[in-house]
């Protein structure tokens, strides 16, 4: 986890970057705002029902009586019976909770309609911003945003619509008591700001908790991720002892940073409660102090009573809110990442005519490691060529320059002459394959595997393209063929297995180039040769690109030795005796 991760950003910093997400549902937050305000007005009607059954049961008409606009209201209620009264306050009642109910289902609908548009936007960033940005976040790290951190922004909006709709709450009860005397309802406010301002220095206490337990569970799912993808290998190791220690141990951090949390929590609640018992006996105090009526003091008591609630609310949301703003930060870095542009005109581009062509590239990585420097490189149409070279080397990184996956520092890439960017990356990807050491089979069927990125792929394409890969004799020994689910990350396939799906994949889409990054490294010599002449075969004008740091096969028309930043033709290629 980076430092900057975990940093929160300033409120206001994170207003301004999320608050425009909610922009299309400004209309419904509108909609829901006036809600809680109905919701607050017919609560009061049924409060104030309530003081005029309660002053006619108590026979204390003084009060009835007494100057000012509440009173009026509360003496002209008072000459309807009893019975109409009992039924507008059950009206009242049933208005309130249905009120509530349209406002809770709103406020869910609208939530969850942002949250899914910020996660389909993180997943498209985490895909189309440079791959060498998206490579420096870890896979627990985009796990973690996506199914953790992003879902919580739909929490995030609930408190704050409850805090709004508390708000409006508030201020409808705490006029009203207004309207009563203003010098209980004065001295409740003053009273209710102490609190509140103890409260939010606990927040700040609250709000590191909260990051602290976030920090713990990333670290967990860090922890499983990499369990799940190096399984093998830790058993290989006998390193089972070693990371379940290491799991148990950030199992007890994150369990321990739940149980701070939760006893934190429960002290605020505590400090909360004797904070309202306080203010109640500070008020009858005044109450008796200023001799106001019995009555009225308890009419005034009753209101605020029936305030707390929604100020405890508030007080909830809020310190929920503290607790999100690690996660809400996180959210708003991650939708701040730039995707890449791609400024070239759409172009028609069917296959490569003449050569690709590397002219005095250079390129080095964020780390400041120099693979290529002044490196040039060219492959013919519809020739078979090897570049052979050291691990390390910059192989693959020359392979991700042709990919668009890299741009290079200097120098540039040409396709029939023309600089590779002037393609456009969707053109010249459409017409290449690559099937590389990274063994990327994913969960499914086999026929799922093969048609990955193609769903137009058919069965018969699918089962040509097994064919020319050799993998054809074990998928028609599965129990389902073709149908045959690999397992997560294909665990119930050998190595070699897996590499011969992932060749079909890429023969499949029948490419105008074919790149092979030490693609059959998990298989046999004499398969190998097998494969790559019935490759040959069936993609007879194909230009094939072998990369690999073993020696060269049949049917090469050239090789390139790739070593120190730099290209180096051998003339007399290396033969495979095998073949």
């Amino acid at each position: 986890m980076t430092t900057g991760r975990a940093t929160p950003l300033g409120w206001r910093e994170l207003v301004h970057r999320l608050a425009p997400l909610a922009r299309p549902e400004r209309p419904w937050l509108a909609l829901i705002v006036g809600l809680g305000l109905l919701l607050s007005l017919a609560e009061g009607v049924g409060l104030t029902l309530g003081l005029v059954l309660i002053y006619r049961l108590l026979g204390a008409g003084d009060v009835l009586d007494a100057d000012g606009p509440a009173h009026v209201l509360l003496a002209s209620l008072s000459q309807h019976s009893l019975s109409v009264l009992t039924f507008w306050a059950l009206a009242t009642i049933l208005a309130s909770t249905v009120l509530a109910i349209a406002s809770e289902l709103l406020s869910e609908t609208v939530a969850n309609r942002v949250t899914h548009r910020v996660r389909t936007r993180i997943y498209a960033t985490y895909l189309t911003v440079s791959y060498q940005r998206a490579s420096a976040h870890g896979h627990g790290e985009m796990l973690d945003t996506l199914d953790y951190e992003t879902p919580l922004l739909t929490q995030a909006i609930g408190e704050v619509v409850a805090i709004v709709i508390g708000i409006c709450a508030v201020l409808v009860y705490g006029g009203y008591a207004l309207l009563l005397s203003w010098q209980l309802t004065l001295a409740a406010l003053l009273l209710g700001l102490a609190l509140a301002a103890t409260l939010a220095i606990a927040s700040r206490r609250l709000a590191a908790l909260g990051a602290r337990t976030s920090a713990f569970n990333e670290r967990l799912l860090a922890l499983t991720v990499t369990t799940v993808q190096a399984m093998r290998t830790i058993r290989l190791h006998a390193a089972e002892p070693l990371f379940i220690d290491r799991y148990a141990a950030a199992s007890k951090g994150l369990a321990q940073s739940h149980v701070r949390l939760a006893r934190f929590q429960s002290g605020v609640r505590a400090v909360r409660q004797i904070g309202k018992l306080a203010a109640l006996a500070v008020l009858i105090a005044i109450a008796l102090r200023l001799a106001i009526p019995a009555a009225l003091a308890i009419a005034v008591v009753a209101i605020l009573i029936r305030l707390l609630p929604h100020a405890t609310q508030i007080e909830d949301n809020m310190l929920a809110l503290f607790q999100l703003r690690l996660p809400l930060t996180i959210v708003a870095r991650a939708i701040a990442e730039a995707p890449l542009t791609d400024n070239a005109p759409p172009v028609s581009f069917t296959r490569l005519r003449r050569e690709l062509r590397l002219d005095r590239v250079t390129f080095t990585h964020a780390d400041g490691t120099q693979v290529l420097h002044d490196a040039s490189f060219v492959i013919g149409a519809g020739e078979m060529v090897t570049v052979r070279g050291p691990s390390g080397g910059g192989k693959t990184t020359m392979i991700n320059l042709i990919a668009r996956l890299y741009e290079p520092d200097d120098g540039q890439i040409t396709v029939d002459g023309r600089p590779l960017p002037a393609i456009g990356r969707q053109a010249w990807l459409d017409r290449i394959a690559f099937s590389g050491q990274d063994i990327e089979v994913h969960p499914g069927s086999i026929f799922d595997n093969v048609r990955f990125d193609n769903p137009a792929i058919s069965r018969d394409d699918a089962r040509w393209a097994l064919g020319v890969a050799h993998a054809l004799d074990f998928v028609d020994r599965l129990p389902a063929g073709i149908d045959s689910e690999v397992g997560d990350d294909g665990l119930r396939l050998s190595g070699g297995q897996r590499q011969r799906i992932c060749l079909a994949r890429a023969i499949a889409r029948r490419p105008d180039m074919l790149i092979l990054d030490e693609a059959t490294s998990a298989i046999e010599s004499q398969l190998e040769a097998r494969i790559y002449r019935a490759i040959r075969a069936a993609l007879p004008a194909t230009t094939i690109l072998v990369v690999t740091h073993r020696l060269t096969v049949e049917g090469s028309s050239a090789e390139w030795l790739l070593e120190d930043g730099g290209f180096s033709r051998i003339d007399q290629p290396a033969r495979v005796a095998t073949l």
